[in-house]
């Protein structure tokens, strides 16, 4: 049986972010970050998704 992958709350993210939960809801609302609607108004994000989110806005030095 496969195992499933790491999720995270709202709460958990904004904090291991630094965000608000404003600036969150922004990000998932463009479209920018992928998010799964569990059971109601409960939001949870898959780790591989946030890292990727992260990955894709690193700024390499020239």
């Amino acid at each position: 049986m496969e195992e499933m992958e790491k999720m995270l709350t709202a709460a958990e993210l904004c904090k291991y972010l630094g965000i608000t939960r404003q600036t969150l809801f922004k990000y998932r609302k463009s479209g920018l970050l992928p998010y799964y609607k569990i059971s109601g108004n409960r939001v949870m994000f898959k780790v591989s998704d946030v890292q990727n989110f992260l990955e894709q806005r690193r700024i390499s030095k020239m």
